[in-house]
């Protein structure tokens, strides 16, 4: 049997000496050796994604780097999404996509989404980054307190990178990579490029006095652009977090009252609304069951106002009408959920006594 051999089929890779970086690396590195570490991974990601490639299950175990550090390699393509349709994997709307590495919100079973967007991919690479730094995974966009990765204790694993004077820099691509809403992320992989780049003085080049002024006057103008912006999306990050604090109480009520709690405590976003299903049964076997929705919606000129409002539907979640009980700026945070705090045990009340009328039939 040789290669020319007309009944056989060959393929040759590509020999790789190199190991995982769960290997390579025992301890966290420097603020400047995880960039540009991350940079490599970067172009192949940007690499893949010219050519309509989507990994979509990047971690330290699927990337491997040789011993002088100075190049790495993303293996495992099991999980992806290509353009060309005798590679594509597809993920179901009710299949989780993803790793345990970080769950992204787009990526969760009850999400409508393809779970195919390469906007995940630059949102995972930023994962990369962070576990560079403290050689822990990020899990969670926003974890119970509303905290990104990087703004969590960590056991003060970034206090001496908070130190360096390109942190704000890394700080703001953790601010942008790990926002909860994927349209407030990195729209591809190429803006993470330049920004890692800038971080590594790759960007940095002389400027003339005009060329000066032209920037301190556009980043002036970026900033008093991005003031509303960023407000917004704290109040939509708060939105998703009061969502799915509100499921987990109702589920803690449930369980007091030996009823049956059935929300998946995941907040879904249609649109400009977050809404989190609310469903209660008397018990496992029951066959009457209660359908509620609650809802936290943005609108106005530049979404400077939220509303917030439940109603009840059918097993399908259609809401005919809907029961506002708030409605105030989008920077009052605190106001959003003073407010549902207080209209909980009114929502709860109603379910149950929804239910038993049901049961009572």
């Amino acid at each position: 049997m040789t290669a020319s051999d007309p009944e056989h089929n060959y393929i040759v890779l590509e020999e790789i000496d190199g190991r995982p970086l769960t290997s390579h690396f025992r301890k966290p590195v420097g603020l400047r050796e995880a960039v540009r570490v991350t940079l490599l991974l970067s172009q192949i990601v940007q690499d893949c994604h010219r050519k309509g490639v989507i990994h979509r299950d990047i971690k330290p175990d699927n990337i491997l780097i040789n011993s002088s550090g100075d190049t790495v390699w993303l293996i495992d393509f099991g999980m992806v999404w290509a353009e060309a349709s005798e590679l594509q994997s597809v993920t179901e709307s009710g299949d989780r996509g993803g790793n345990a590495f970080i769950r992204l919100p787009e990526m969760e079973p009850s999400t409508t989404e393809a779970k195919r967007d390469l906007r995940s991919d630059a949102t995972f690479t930023c994962g990369i980054l962070f576990w560079l730094l403290t050689l822990n995974p990020p899990v969670v966009l926003l974890d119970q307190n509303r905290l990104m990765p990087h703004e969590r204790a960590l056991d003060g694993k970034l206090v001496s990178v908070q130190a360096d004077p390109k942190w704000p820099l890394v700080k703001s691509i953790f601010d942008r990579g790990f926002s909860y809403d994927i349209d407030f992320r990195f729209q591809n992989i190429s803006e993470l490029i330049k920004k890692l780049e800038e971080v590594l003085d790759l960007r940095k080049k002389e400027m003339s006095e005009k060329e000066s002024e032209e920037r301190v006057n556009k980043m002036l103008q970026e900033y008093k652009n991005r003031e509303p912006i960023r407000l917004r999306e704290q109040a939509q990050n708060a939105a998703m977090n009061f969502s799915q604090q509100l499921a987990f109480r109702f589920y803690d009520k449930a369980q007091r009252t030996n009823l049956t709690f059935l929300s998946n405590n995941v907040a879904i976003r249609l649109g400009d609304c977050y809404q989190v299903p609310l469903r209660l049964k008397l018990n496992q076997g029951d066959t009457n069951e209660v359908h509620a929705v609650h809802r936290i919606c943005f609108h106005g000129n530049q979404r400077s106002q939220v509303s917030a409002s439940y109603g009840f539907g059918n097993e399908a979640m259609e809401v005919q009408e809907w029961k506002k009980y708030y409605e105030g700026g989008t920077a009052d945070v605190d106001g959003l959920e003073r407010a549902i705090r207080d209209h909980e045990a009114k929502i709860w009340a109603k379910m149950v006594e929804r239910l038993l009328d049901k049961a009572g039939e």
